[in-house]
Protein backbone atom coordinates (compact mmCIF):
# COMPACT_ATOMS: atom_id res chain seq x y z
CA UNK A 1 0.00 0.00 0.00
CA UNK A 2 1.12 3.60 -0.50
CA UNK A 3 2.51 5.92 2.18
CA UNK A 4 0.50 7.77 4.78
CA UNK A 5 -2.34 9.75 3.21
CA UNK A 6 -2.12 13.46 3.99
CA UNK A 7 -3.13 16.92 2.87
CA UNK A 8 -0.21 19.09 1.79
CA UNK A 9 0.22 22.77 0.99
CA UNK A 10 2.92 24.55 -0.93
CA UNK A 11 4.57 27.54 0.72
CA UNK A 12 3.94 30.76 -1.16
CA UNK A 13 7.38 32.06 -0.23
CA UNK A 14 9.90 29.21 -0.56
CA UNK A 15 7.65 26.79 -2.56
CA UNK A 16 8.40 23.91 -0.17
CA UNK A 17 5.60 21.33 0.24
CA UNK A 18 4.53 20.57 3.80
CA UNK A 19 1.88 18.46 5.52
CA UNK A 20 -1.16 20.39 6.71
CA UNK A 21 -2.86 17.32 8.21
CA UNK A 22 -2.99 13.53 8.12
CA UNK A 23 -5.96 11.72 6.53
CA UNK A 24 -7.68 9.07 8.66
CA UNK A 25 -6.29 7.93 11.98
CA UNK A 26 -6.62 4.18 11.45
CA UNK A 27 -5.24 4.04 7.88
CA UNK A 28 -8.09 2.02 6.44
CA UNK A 29 -8.46 1.51 2.70
CA UNK A 30 -11.32 4.02 2.68
CA UNK A 31 -8.86 6.76 3.75
CA UNK A 32 -6.97 6.25 0.51
CA UNK A 33 -10.02 5.97 -1.75
CA UNK A 34 -12.26 8.67 -0.27
CA UNK A 35 -10.15 11.08 1.79
CA UNK A 36 -12.11 13.47 3.97
CA UNK A 37 -11.29 17.12 3.49
CA UNK A 38 -9.68 18.89 6.46
CA UNK A 39 -11.72 21.29 8.56
CA UNK A 40 -10.66 24.76 7.44
CA UNK A 41 -12.83 27.88 7.80
CA UNK A 42 -14.24 29.21 4.51
CA UNK A 43 -12.21 32.39 4.95
CA UNK A 44 -9.04 30.28 5.28
CA UNK A 45 -6.56 29.38 7.98
CA UNK A 46 -3.20 30.93 8.70
CA UNK A 47 -0.49 28.27 8.47
CA UNK A 48 3.24 28.65 9.05
CA UNK A 49 5.67 26.97 6.66
CA UNK A 50 7.98 24.68 8.66
CA UNK A 51 10.87 25.42 6.27
CA UNK A 52 11.01 29.21 6.06
CA UNK A 53 8.54 30.14 8.88
CA UNK A 54 6.48 32.36 6.53
CA UNK A 55 2.82 32.59 7.59
CA UNK A 56 0.12 32.70 4.93
CA UNK A 57 -3.63 32.22 4.63
CA UNK A 58 -4.61 28.87 3.04
CA UNK A 59 -8.03 27.57 1.98
CA UNK A 60 -9.11 24.03 1.10
CA UNK A 61 -8.41 24.81 -2.54
CA UNK A 62 -4.73 25.32 -1.66
CA UNK A 63 -4.40 21.77 -0.32
CA UNK A 64 -3.53 18.64 -2.29
CA UNK A 65 -4.02 14.99 -1.34
CA UNK A 66 -0.88 12.84 -1.27
CA UNK A 67 -0.27 9.23 -0.34
CA UNK A 68 3.28 8.74 -1.64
Amino acid sequence: MAGNPRWVAQCRSCLASFTQSEVGKERKLIDYLFPTAPEIPLAGQEIECPSCKTKALYTRRDLSYRSD
